[in-house]
């Protein structure tokens, strides 16, 4: 009996040795799976926080209002966006590029972002041309929003940026009249002027308008209105404040609109592609219809401002008040400058694009954004709030 109950205890024992060894085995896995557990959320936030930095190259110097306005407040959006994984460093002037290169800069990898004229690359994009057409758009703003939106639209468009990521189109301020000796009051008064612009279709305005069509470059206008080698300009704004010439243009027309110059700011394709879909995501909020919309509010501020300049300096040497161009005077320009939409329009048939209706789409948004609030200086918090950022 006794022998069975020391059996009966032995094997009990040893029953119950094996139940501790499998409880503390147990207990082993299970800590070694909780640092697992612990330490795998540390591993993947390591991942997370990979900081991505990106060249944005353009020609403008480094005090213009894309690099002294509109990069930074970019910049701070998609760094703020992101928890700091998003750095945009910024290359003007063209510290990477040439201006008349920045379109391969951007296709090679040279820069990771780039923004140019669309004009460096002329007849590269045709359809994208209609930017440049006389007296669509009337400000930055709505130059960048119907840009992107018709891009967004339209195939076709799509096509001819294929090779990068778009992140939006934008605009300079549209163009007006400036000229030295003579005020411009009819349509008649411009005719036998030698008058600077520019643009694709500078010549063809020119030769609707009957005046002499010159293009220097910026630092010789000055010297050549001092001269008399020109009579006039046209130009921005700001830019007739930041280059001085109101000093010698004694005349202004305000409100013509003339032209604009489009911009597009794109991405190296490869560079896109290796992205995260989170980062992607923050480029997309802060890109598109909404960039172009914040490079139009604060480049729209600063040709403001250089208006307002100007009007001091009118007032101050009691030079003749800038003059603004009457509602039915601008349709009578417009129409005496259909003759270049039409050249647009008849390459664009050739090509089987959709020409006529783009440029309807393009005047019916240009118009319904002209209903929005009247353009004025923004504090960064109210553009954030505008933006809905």
């Amino acid at each position: 009996m006794q022998r069975i109950v020391h059996l009966c205890s032995s094997s009990t024992a040893r029953e119950g040795g094996s139940v501790m060894r499998s409880r503390s085995l147990n207990k082993l896995v299970i800590l070694m799976l909780f640092i697992g557990i612990c330490i795998l959320p540390n591993n993947a936030g390591l991942a997370a926080e990979k900081v991505y930095e990106f060249k944005l190259a353009n020609f403008y110097p480094p005090l213009s209002s894309f690099n002294s306005a509109v990069w930074p407040f970019w910049a701070e959006q998609l760094d703020k966006a992101s928890n700091g994984r998003i750095k945009i460093k910024v290359f003007p002037a063209e510290q990477l590029a040439k201006s008349e290169d920045l379109w391969e800069a951007v296709n090679s990898g040279i820069a990771d972002i780039g923004h140019f004229f669309l004009m460096f690359e002329a007849g590269r994009y045709p359809i994208s041309e209609y930017g440049y057409l006389p007296m669509i758009f009337t400000s930055n703003r709505d130059c960048g929003m119907t840009m992107t939106s018709l891009y967004q639209k339209y195939p076709q468009i799509q096509d001819e940026f294929k090779s990068v990521k778009v992140l939006w189109f934008n605009g300079n301020a549209p163009a007006q009249f400036f000229t030295k000796n003579k005020p411009i009051n009819t349509l008649d008064d411009l005719k036998g002027l030698r008058v600077n612009g520019g643009g694709l279709y500078w010549k063809h305005v020119a030769k609707e308008l009957g005046f002499a069509p010159m293009t220097l470059p910026f630092p010789e206008i000055y010297d050549a209105l001092a001269k008399g080698v020109i009579d006039g300009n046209t130009v921005e704004w700001e830019g007739q404040y930041i280059f001085r010439w109101y000093e010698l243009d004694r005349y202004s027309l305000g409100g013509v609109n003339l032209y604009i110059y489009p911009f597009i700011l794109c991405m190296n394709k490869k560079k896109w592609d290796s992205l995260p879909p989170d980062i992607q995501a923050v480029f997309e909020k802060y890109s598109g219809v909404k960039g172009a919309e914040m490079t139009g509010y604060i480049f729209d501020q600063h040709d403001i401002a250089g208006k307002k300049q100007i009007e001091k300096y009118v007032k101050a040497q009691d030079l003749s008040p800038i003059q603004y161009i009457s509602k039915e005077r601008r349709e009578e320009l417009k129409k005496k400058l259909e003759p270049v939409r039409e050249l647009w329009m008849e390459e664009m048939a050739k090509k089987g694009v959709p020409g006529k209706e783009i440029l309807k789409d393009a005047e019916a948004m240009v118009e319904d954004l002209g209903k929005g609030p009247e353009l004025k200086y923004w504090t960064r918090e109210e553009l954030v709030k505008k933006l809905q950022f």
